[in-house]
């Protein structure tokens, strides 16, 4: 009779090698799960750059209808901490977000022609549009620095 109640007192609870093989399962789930959110974190600010190259670039295409001339101009919001409504020209204006820069000029490759560059802060990428570039109709991704 002693013999069982000590056999069912062995049985109550978690073996030492059965909880770390659970903490262990825990913690690889929780490093896979950390490690997606941080590619989401990514992949989010890259298309909040591509998103805001579209605003600049139908603020451009806005004041090239209207005013028949396109605007060269900077809208540097780097150092800012919020949103910033910068005037593009003649009373064109775009919301420019915290720690980004939007770049506007002409292309001589074709006439009326111009090109969108918009830069993050974080990222080492850049949205860039060139209007003249038949093969591409929305703005897409390239290196900081790079010439491609």
């Amino acid at each position: 009779m002693e013999r069982r109640k000590a056999q069912r007192r062995k049985r109550r609870g978690f073996t030492l090698l059965e909880a770390v093989i659970v903490l262990t399962i825990i913690g690889t789930i929780l490093g896979v799960f950390v490690y997606k959110n941080k590619n989401s974190d990514e992949a989010a600010k890259v298309m909040g750059l591509l998103n805001e190259a579209n605003v600049v670039r139908a603020a451009v295409l806005q004041h090239k209808l209207l005013y028949r001339e396109i605007p060269e101009k900077t809208l540097d919001n780097t150092s800012g901490t919020n949103a910033k409504t910068m005037d593009l020209g003649n009373g064109v204006y775009v919301t420019i977000p915290a720690g980004m820069k939007a770049i506007v000029k002409k292309n001589t490759a074709c006439s009326d022609g111009y090109i969108v560059e918009v830069q993050m802060k974080d990222l080492n990428k850049e949205a860039y549009f060139d209007s003249c570039d038949d093969n591409k109709a929305e703005p897409y991704l390239k290196d900081v620095g790079s010439g491609t």
